[in-house]
C-alpha cells in the first residue's frame, strides 16, 4: 500500500553508505533518494568509499559528505591473492576509521546502499547502532562476484534491523537467506520530472532506425546477444538499423569477443560503442527502442528509464525485467538466451509502428505512475520508522 506520508519537521539524522564512486545506477538511486528524503525533513549525511563523480554531485547538491578510503568485499575468481590481501588490509584500517566516525556521530539510522559492500557495519553492532540494508543486485549470478568471506558478509546483513529488496526477483532469491520478516520489497522510483523535461517525441521506429543498449560491458548485460540479434536483421531482412552501446568495461575479454563478432561480420559502422556516460538522455532522445538483454535484472532502471523517455522496450523474460514488462502492453519480451527470438521482436517493431506506439504511450504512463521517486522515499521513511529506536 502507497503511504504518502507528511514528514515536515523530521529531524532523524540518516547516513548513506556507498558501495563506489561512480555514478553508476545503484548510485544515481541513491542521488534520488537522499534529495527527496533531504526534501522530505530528513537530514542526510552520505559516505564514500573514495571521491569521485558522486562526491562531485553531491557537492553540487550541497549534501554533506565524509571519505573513508576502503572497498567492496566481493571481488572476481580471477583476482591474485596480492590484490584480495591489499584490500583487507585496506577495509581493516577502514573499519577502524568507520568505528571512531560512527561513535562519534551517532546517528539514528545508516543505510547500506549496496550488497557488495559492508565496511563499517560491524562498528554498527558494536555501538548497537541501528542500520538497513539496500540489495539491487545479484552478486555472484551475474557479474559472478564471491564474497572474501560470505559468511561473516551475510551475517552482518542478517543483522541489520530491515533489508530492502529492489524488486520481487531479489526478494526471492535472497528471503530465504535472511528471513520473509526482515526482507521487504521496495521498487526503484526515479525522479520522473527529470524525464518530462527532456522528452519531445519518440524517435522513428522503421528499418532505418536505430536502437540502444545501456549497462556496464560484461557477459551478463548480454551485449553479444544484441549485436548478433542487429547482424542478423541486416543480413537476412535487409534492414538498415544501428546499434548504440553505452557502458564501461568491465570485462575486456568479453568485450574483445563482440569486437571480433563485428569484425567477422562486418558490422563496422552498425555497432557503436559509446564508453561510460553520465547522462544517457542524448542517446534516448535518438534511438527508438532500447533493448535489456540481461540475463538477471535486480530491478531494471534502464527500464524505467527507457519507459519514460517514451522508447519501446524491449527485454529479456527473466529476473526483475519481467516485473516491469507486460508482453505487448508496457513493451516486448523475448526468450533470454536466443538471439533470434531477440531479432523477431526487433523486427515486429520496425513493421509495426503504430501497435508499438500504442505500448510506448502505455508504457510511459504506467511507469510514471508507479515507478516515482517520492513513492519510493515514503516507503522508506516508514521502514525508517519501525526500525528506528
Amino acid at each position: 500500500m502507497y503511504l504518502n506520508i507528511n514528514v515536515e519537521n523530521y529531524s532523524m539524522r540518516v547516513c548513506f553508505v556507498a558501495h563506489l564512486s561512480d555514478l553508476s545506477g545503484a548510485n544515481r538511486s541513491l542521488i534520488d533518494l537522499v534529495t527527496t528524503l533531504r526534501r522530505k525533513g530528513i537530514n542526510i549525511f552520505v559516505v564514500v568509499p573514495r571521491k569521485g563523480e558522486l562526491s562531485r554531485e553531491l557537492d553540487r547538491l550541497n549534501i554533506s559528505y565524509k571519505s573513508i578510503y576502503s572497498g567492496a568485499w566481493v571481488g572476481f575468481n580471477r583476482e591474485n591473492k596480492l590484490k584480495k590481501y591489499a584490500k583487507k588490509i585496506i577495509n581493516y584500517f577502514a573499519e577502524r576509521r568507520y568505528y571512531y566516525f560512527f561513535n562519534k556521530n551517532r546517528f539514528d539510522i545508516v543505510h547500506y546502499n549496496s550488497f557488495i559492500y559492508g565496511v563499517g557495519a560491524s562498528s554498527l553492532v558494536r555501538l548497537n547502532i541501528p542500520y538497513v540494508w539496500h540489495i539491487r543486485e545479484f552478486p555472484e549470478e551475474t557479474f559472478g562476484l564471491v564474497f572474501y568471506n560470505k559468511k561473516n558478509s551475510y551475517d552482518l546483513v542478517s543483522k541489520s534491523e530491515k533489508i530492502f529488496a529492489i524488486s520481487g526477483a531479489i526478494y526471492n532469491r535472497f528471503s530465504n537467506d535472511f528471513g520473509i520478516d526482515k526482507m521487504t520489497t521496495i521498487y526503484n522510483g526515479v525522479n520522473t520530472k527529470e524525464f518530462q523535461n527532456h522528452i519531445e517525441e519518440t524517435a522513428p521506429i522503421n528499418k532505418t532506425c536505430s536502437l540502444l543498449l545501456v549497462g556496464a560491458i560484461a557477459e551478463d548485460k548480454g551485449q553479444l546477444e544484441a549485436v548478433k540479434a542487429v547482424g542478423y536483421l541486416i543480413k537476412t531482412k535487409k534492414v538498415n538499423v544501428k546499434l548504440h552501446i553505452v557502458g564501461g568495461v568491465i570485462d575486456n575479454n568479453y568485450l574483445i569477443e563482440i569486437e571480433n563478432f563485428i569484425s567477422n561480420e562486418n558490422l563496422e559502422g552498425k555497432i557503436i560503442f559509446h564508453g561510460y556516460q553520465t547522462n544517457t538522455s542524448k542517446f534516448r532522445k535518438d534511438c527508438g527502442i532500447a533493448l535489456v538483454c540481461s540475463k538477471m535484472e535486480a530491478f531494471g532502471r534502464v527500464t524505467i528509464e527507457a519507459m519514460l523517455s517514451k522508447q519501446l522496450v524491449i527485454g529479456a523474460n527473466t529476473g526483475g525485467t519481467v516485473e516491469l514488462v507486460q508482453d505487448n502492453e508496457t513493451g516486448l519480451l523475448y526468450d533470454q538466451g536466443d538471439f533470434y527470438s531477440l531479432a523477431k521482436q526487433i523486427e515486429f517493431a520496425i513493421c509495426n509502428e503504430q501497435s508499438i506506439l500504442k505500448i510506448i504511450d502505455c508504457a510511459y504512463e504506467y511507469s510514471k505512475k508507479h515507478f516515482t521517486i517520492e513513492r519510493t522515499a515514503d516507503e522508506v521513511i516508514d521502514q525508517y520508522e519501525k526500525v528506528r529506536r
